[in-house]
């Protein structure tokens, strides 16, 4: 069993900056990265449902990229200065 890093973009009709909204989920006791992403999803769309949105499909979250195990960050978004 493996854990996962999994970074989800978040559909269009949910994403108050299309583009730049992303669910992150570590996935944990998995087998290969196709469960890994297929639980990630489930869990964005939990998480906005609880936050009061209306998921039209778990699917309509868009993987953008999956880690094996946890990567380490060097800086996050808001963190840059261009």
């Amino acid at each position: 069993m493996n854990q996962y890093t999994v970074v989800l973009a978040v559909p269009d009709y949910i994403a108050d900056n299309f583009g730049q909204d992303t669910y992150i989920a570590s996935i944990s006791n998995v087998d290969d990265p196709h469960e890994a992403v297929r639980l990630a999803k489930q869990e964005a769309a939990t998480h906005w449902e609880d936050d009061g949105y209306d998921v039209d499909d778990p699917e309509d979250f868009s993987l953008l990229v999956s880690f094996e195990g946890l990567p380490s960050t060097s800086l996050h978004g808001f963190q840059y200065r261009g």
